[in-house]
């Protein structure tokens, strides 16, 4: 781990899983809106089956973008990367 960063249960491929689930359990609201990175540490899937142990999932909407502006640096012909961001809506069951 590089020096200096933070060690915490959101950086971890092993505990993020229950870091989003407390998160989750602790909200008092009637709905969230989460957006979320395709590549992240754990997959969307994973992420909408924790949501939904606790809220009702209303809408998912992908969508495919550029990496980032630094993509096009090295001319034209450079191949840009893809990446899958997405927005969870989901209402709360209470």
């Amino acid at each position: 781990m590089c020096k200096g960063r933070a060690r915490t249960a959101w950086n971890k491929k092993k505990t993020a899983p229950d870091a989003f689930r407390q998160l989750f359990n602790r909200l008092d609201v009637g709905h969230i809106v989460l957006s979320y990175g395709g590549n992240s540490l754990i997959s969307l899937e994973e992420v909408t089956d924790i949501v939904s142990e606790t809220y009702d999932i209303e809408n998912i909407l992908e969508i495919e973008m550029n990496e980032n502006i630094m993509s096009k640096i090295g001319g034209p012909d450079r191949k840009q990367t893809k990446r899958v961001e997405c927005t969870v809506v989901a209402r709360s069951r209470g």
